[in-house]
């Protein structure tokens, strides 16, 4: 079973795994890459790596905006083949959502739809455990995760719920409705009381009989 960065770390210390273990394997494997920039005699990018440990692959959200699918066809042959394991960020999926609101325009009559296929680019493409932004890891290093408040910054382990939302809706309008059921379920189950019925003597013996 695959530990998540916020899961308790499976030594048994109480920390998140990202306090802990995973900084000790992160220091034990250090993961060169060296990347040639192309040049006039050889046009390609050559990235050299351990092959035992292919990297960690994220992208700046205009990349995902601007990914078509021969793209994503590209990267899913270098992960079949090379290993690597492609991740988007909290900050991907924030700059993503903030256009789901825009309007139309001469450019893109539908930006609704424009965003929501990015976000849906995420799920084809990448691992399901979303990356922490790098305020988030900053102000964690430095024991302020205090301000960190959900609030206003969305927990990487509720991102791919939203996400699911947010793929399964036709419109802004139909999404809205759909979070709005999804809360309205939420609240109405967590104030149900749970009742537990005992059954008298006499029942449980008319029951058996």
């Amino acid at each position: 079973m695959k530990v998540g960065r916020n899961d308790r770390c499976p030594c048994g210390s109480g920390k998140k795994y990202k306090k802990c273990c995973l900084q000790k394997e992160s220091q034990n494997k250090q993961i060169q890459v060296k990347v040639i920039r192309p040049t006039s005699q050889n046009p390609n990018w050559i990235v050299d790596y351990d092959l035992q440990r292919p990297p960690d692959v994220f992208f700046d959200t205009n990349v995902w905006i601007s990914m078509n699918q021969d793209d994503i066809r590209a990267l899913q042959c270098l992960k079949q083949n090379r290993g690597f394991c492609y991740r988007y960020s909290t900050t991907n999926y924030v700059e993503l959502v903030s256009h789901l609101e825009d309007q139309p325009s001469t450019s893109y009559a539908n930006p609704f739809r424009k965003y929501q296929a990015c976000i849906e680019k995420l799920i084809q493409v990448c691992d399901s455990e979303v990356l922490p932004s790098s305020e988030m890891e900053l102000l964690a290093m430095a024991g302020l995760e205090h301000y960190l408040d959900p609030a206003w910054v969305p927990r990487p382990n509720q991102i791919p719920f939203a996400i699911d939302i947010i793929t399964k809706a036709r419109d802004l309008n139909d999404l809205t409705l759909l979070f709005r059921s999804f809360l309205w379920r939420f609240i109405r189950n967590s104030a149900q009381p749970r009742i537990h019925v005992r059954r008298k003597p006499q029942q449980l013996q008319n029951a058996h009989v």
